[in-house]
């Protein structure tokens, strides 16, 4: 009896649907009941040999597989999703206790379970490692568990390869993602009398218990709201705060639900509300050049030493003018702050060269957000071409005890460090 399970362990049919065609087998006995009837005599032995052709025929066309023991052994490769769209799943893969398997966990990379990155998803790698695998024919098939989402474009040759090899492969879709609530809108709108409404929307896929909190910046400790949400899977809830803020400058107002969940980057946001009169500023050193500036906007001078050091300290303006000839009055951490404030659509006249003296000038942080940066090093590539006189006047002796051509090799490797990979 147990040879007989072991036995019927090992074939495996392709095609299982034609086994449904095994009740053709009978038609050869209904044909020879028809024929006694109408006083034939057909040989039962013909009608036995007719049952077991029609059977041999439809097991044929199921495609049956026999394994021996040692492909029974052969192990399939699982691979599972780690990136940051799939996070953890709430159901295991739910895996047969007799198969064997190698597992390995797949993002940017793919590496051993919990280690990979899960920065993105990229399916390329898989698929090569799964197709020089298979073509040892040392793996019984091939599993990805993924939710499908592929940010790599490379990935169709190595599926091609992969089935040319004839391996079984077998995916997985990923389908019960973790509980979420995401705060999917927050926006800020000045109304006429002033103040500022503010508009939050929070969102869930799975019934969900959160507590909002919606604060100023720097005033954390006095939150402007605090509400318990009580939300079913696929509701959202809108809420809508007047607020107060400060006239003359920017206001940062932040929001959050906890506790926090699988995905953490939604469950925060912020948004910006700019001053009624926006201002410029200027920073200028001893010499302040004057201008004439629109009627609706106010000129502020600001001291290089009263600079603001990080982005938001620049949105009381809207644009700044920066006087500096040398790319030395501001210091590193308020030109970083300065230039993180020109990506996010601030305003920037920079009226001076700036740092251009040395290659390594071209990442300074304001001339990576300029529009034009003076910078020698651009240029067209050189063809150089060295020619050293190696006659008698040459090895005499200068001063230094050096000979002439050893002061002209001399300067011929100085050139080298003013070459750059394209010049030939």
């Amino acid at each position: 009896m147990a040879s007989a399970i072991l036995a019927a362990s090992w074939l495996r049919l392709n095609q299982p649907w034609w086994l449904a065609a095994m009740a053709a087998g009978l038609i050869p006995l209904l044909l020879a009941l028809w024929a006694r009837r109408r006083g034939r005599n057909v040989n039962a032995f013909s009608v036995v040999l007719q049952f077991f052709a029609v059977v041999t025929a439809v097991m044929a066309l199921s495609r049956p597989a026999v394994f021996t023991v040692a492909a029974a052994k052969m192990p399939y490769l699982v691979f599972r999703d780690v990136s940051a769209s799939a996070r953890t799943q709430s159901q295991p893969l739910d895996w047969p206790d007799e198969l064997t398997r190698e597992s390995f966990d797949f993002a940017g990379s793919i590496g051993a379970v919990d280690g990979s990155d899960a920065r993105a998803t990229r399916l390329g790698s898989v698929l090569r490692l799964a197709a020089a695998r298979a073509d040892t024919n040392k793996v019984a098939g091939v599993v990805i568990w993924t939710d499908g989402q592929f940010l790599d474009e490379d990935w169709s040759g190595a599926a091609e390869a992969l089935g040319r090899g004839g391996g079984s492969v077998i995916i997985v879709p990923m389908d019960s993602p973790p509980a979420d609530a995401r705060i999917s809108e927050f926006a800020a709108v000045r109304r006429g009398d002033g103040r500022v409404q503010l508009r939050l929307t929070v969102a869930a896929n799975a019934m969900q218990r959160r507590t909002l909190r919606v604060w100023r910046e720097g005033e954390a400790d006095r939150p402007l709201l605090a509400r318990p949400l009580k939300m079913l899977a696929g509701e959202s809830v809108t809420i809508r705060l007047a607020v107060s803020p400060p006239a003359g400058r920017a206001a940062v107002y932040k929001a959050a639900v906890s506790p926090g969940d699988a995905f953490a980057e939604n469950d925060s946001a912020a948004t910006i509300v700019l001053p009624r009169r926006q201002r410029v500023a200027l920073i200028a050193g001893e010499v302040k050049p004057t201008f004439a500036a629109a009627e609706s906007l106010a000129v502020a001078t600001v001291a290089p030493a009263d600079a603001p050091q990080v982005a938001s300290g620049w949105l009381d303006y809207a644009a700044v003018v920066l006087v500096d000839a040398s790319g030395k009055l501001l210091g590193d951490a308020r030109r970083a702050a300065l230039a993180e404030y020109v990506r996010g659509g601030g305003g920037l006249v920079l009226l001076g060269a700036g740092p251009h003296k040395t290659a390594a000038d071209r990442d300074d942080p304001l001339n990576r957000v300029a529009a034009l940066v003076a910078n020698p090093q651009e240029r067209r590539p050189l063809e150089v071409i060295v020619v050293l006189d190696a006659s008698g006047s040459m090895a005499e002796r200068r001063r230094a005890g050096q000979t002439k051509f050893d002061v002209a090799r001399e300067a011929v490797v100085s050139l080298r460090r003013h070459l750059t990979g394209r010049d030939g």
